[in-house]
């Protein structure tokens, strides 16, 4: 391999470990870098450990789909961490995929409830053994809808985290209960919401407009990715729906943060 080509090699390794040197310093980053690269020696979809340094305990993920950049955004680039100013008592992470979210949360905030809600079976196969140590992680495989339901996920071949769902009957295959915010705050007796996480692929457009949810209300915190290159509509229902309650927005990566006054 000539200079050049050895020059540009060292730069594509720079650029993606980028990430995780600035996160776990240059040489815990970089092992952990090279751990995710061994992966791609395994076949599709096998389930490999990674020890990553700020977590009690190993992470389990797929070799050849999305996982890692999952892995990347939520664990190295940070992009769903912020604080919230009183300790949680609920958290409900929507479109919670492999757990990572949770597992943060479920970290920093040991005394706060997080119910994951993961619709896909693969996906929440892997959440359940992601979260098994943590005690205050809930795992359910539904997906968060307008009303108590079923749906089912529209397109299975798309990447691991880019699920769409649609509504269906229950008698269909592959129905998945759906169930709504203010029904699952009933089922679980709580008449306060610490933070609402939503990366729901679309979905969220339903949630957020129907004007006769009361969850709303008693909301804390949001964390939203709005997704209208599926469902255009859904910035426009954001809106609507904080518009009624003093907040406060900021960017987090992809993710609205919204802060209720």
């Amino acid at each position: 391999m000539d200079i050049k080509h050895l020059s540009s090699a060292f730069r594509g390794i720079a650029k993606e470990t980028r990430p995780y040197r600035a996160r776990f310093g240059f040489v815990a980053g970089f092992r952990l870098w090279l751990s995710t690269r061994n992966s791609y020696k395994l076949p599709k979809n096998s389930v490999y450990s990674l020890n990553v340094p700020c977590l009690k305990y190993e992470l389990w993920l797929r070799s050849g789909t999305s996982d890692i950049g999952t892995f990347k955004q939520v664990i190295c680039e940070r992009e769903t961490e912020f604080h919230l100013e009183e300790d949680p008592k609920l958290i409900i992470d929507a479109g919670a995929n492999i757990g990572l979210f949770s597992i943060m949360m479920a970290m920093r905030y040991p005394d706060c409830k997080i119910v994951a809600l993961e619709v896909e079976r693969g996906n929440f196969e892997l959440l359940c053994r992601n979260v098994t140590e943590y005690k205050n992680i809930i795992p359910m495989q539904k997906a968060l809808w307008k009303s108590t339901g079923y749906v089912r996920i529209a397109d299975p071949t798309v990447p691991e985290n880019a699920f769409t769902v649609v509504e269906a009957g229950p008698d269909e295959p592959d129905s998945i209960a759906a169930v709504s915010i203010d029904g699952l705050l009933w089922e679980l007796g709580c008449s306060e919401l610490s933070l609402l996480k939503m990366d729901i692929e679309g979905s969220e457009l339903e949630v957020l407009e129907d004007d006769t949810a009361g969850w709303i209300s008693i909301t804390k915190a949001m964390l939203v990715e709005l997704h209208d290159r599926f469902r255009p509509g859904c910035t426009d229902a954001f809106k609507k729906r904080v518009a009624g309650r003093q907040h406060q927005v900021s960017r987090h990566g992809e993710y609205r943060f919204v802060r209720f006054f």
